[in-house]
């Protein structure tokens, strides 16, 4: 053997050494159906080579030579055809064990850009790893030929396309936008046996709201891939995102709102949840929340043993007031006797953030004794009546005294 065939064997030999590195994950389309109607279809797929984890598989229709793909792929509880892969079909893998199953997909709604009765079509089988990565080489190994036969429909294909002379505006309708007064309402973090997560969204504003491309999304950078929203809110009502897979931690967590930019609009943090309760807005005017019976679509619940506290009203220190001194006419006429002084604190309302009131009532409380103590102020009226007697007994005996003299002067004199 000559040594330019050696070196021709050896590159053989490396070339498809490589090739099968570079191909290790092959996708098969097994069984599929050769001609495609507007009814649903199944394919059946093997994958080999795959790492274990979870992927997820998506059916691709397109005219040959294209990337105009479209169809739609059932996920085991809806048909999708969008561009979030988690959305797709999920399926386990094991690494070093083929693979199998069925998908069912269906056309769907193509443009005319996307299906032509004169074209040749194919169909492709793209698979999504958890990080939401695909192998294009993959993907279009393992490639089929179709026949797509559409019954047209007249939203399909109208009879007569106007000529478009310039781009038109985008409506309100398909243009992404943000809006103010779009809240969480209600969200179920920790639903029961075979139920799922959602979370309730309301639009306090007196227009439709088209929140396409929105997300919601757990605590900021906390890993999960936010999930997309898709859909319309009428004014003064609400709309239910639900996701079949778990997203929020039972133990606490936080849930965000983000527009189509995903700047945060709305969102709140919990602690440790209770199966089959929500957490749910006590108000549009707070950014409160609670623990709540579910009231899906509608109206909140009242709160589930309410944790408002009542803030303790400060008591002051009562200022003494001295007893004046009577005057004389007042000592000779008998003191009244009144009971012991009471002061009373009227009800206070502390406004919680809440904008509701919660009335805090103290009880009258007595501040004074038989003993003639007020708060630690001592007081004895009668000493101090007697003081003012005797006093007032000497001038009496003083004025006495000085008329008898007087008189006396008077006799002496005459």
């Amino acid at each position: 053997m000559s040594k330019g065939i050696l070196v021709v064997l050896l590159f053989l030999i490396c070339f498809i050494y490589k090739s099968k590195r570079a191909y290790a994950v092959i996708t098969t389309i097994n069984s599929y159906p050769q001609s495609i109607s507007n009814e649903p279809f199944t394919v059946d797929v093997t994958i080999t080579g795959a790492v274990t984890g979870t992927n997820y598989l998506r059916i691709d229709l397109y005219k040959t030579d294209t990337t105009n793909y479209f169809g739609e792929t059932f996920n085991s509880k809806d048909w999708y055809g969008e561009n979030d892969y988690l959305q797709y079909l999920p399926i386990t893998i094991q690494s070093g064990i083929p693979w199998s199953g069925q998908i069912q997909a269906r056309v769907g709604n193509p443009s005319e850009t996307q299906y032509e009765t004169t074209s040749q079509y194919k169909l492709k089988i793209r698979r999504y790893t958890s990080s939401g990565s695909y192998n294009a080489i993959e993907t279009n190994t393992s490639a089929v030929d179709v026949n797509i036969n559409i019954i047209p429909t007249p939203t399909l294909f109208p009879t007569e396309t106007p000529a478009i002379t310039e781009l038109p505006t985008p409506t309100q309708e398909t243009a992404l936008q943000s809006y103010n007064n779009v809240y969480i309402s209600e969200a179920m973090v920790f639903p029961s046996k075979d139920e799922n997560e959602w979370v309730e969204i309301y639009n306090d504003n007196d227009f439709v709201v088209y929140l396409n491309g929105w997300f919601i999304d757990d605590i900021e950078e906390g890993g999960s891939v936010p999930k997309s929203i898709d859909f319309s809110i009428e004014p003064k009502s609400f709309a239910i995102f639900e996701q079949s897979n778990a997203m929020f931690n039972n133990s606490g967590d936080s849930i965000r709102l983000l527009d189509f930019n995903k700047t945060f609009i709305d969102g709140f943090e919990y602690g440790s949840a209770v199966q089959g309760k929500t957490f749910g807005r006590r108000g549009f005017d707070s950014d409160e929340f609670c623990l709540q019976e579910p009231s899906r679509n509608a109206a909140n619940n009242p709160c589930i043993n309410p944790t408002e506290t009542p803030v303790p009203t400060t008591k002051q220190s009562p200022t003494f007031k001295p007893t004046p001194i009577p005057s004389p006419t007042q000592l000779l006429m008998t003191p009244s006797t009144s009971g012991p002084r009471k002061k009373t604190l009227n009800t206070a309302f502390i406004k919680t953030p809440m904008n509701r009131f919660i009335g805090v009532t103290t009880k009258k409380t007595s501040e004074s004794t038989d003993s003639g103590n007020v708060l630690g102020i001592e007081t004895d009226d009668a000493s101090h009546n007697k003081a003012l007697i005797k006093s007032l007994s000497i001038i009496s005996f003083s004025y006495s005294l000085l008329t008898i003299i007087g008189i006396l002067l008077k006799m002496k004199v005459g």
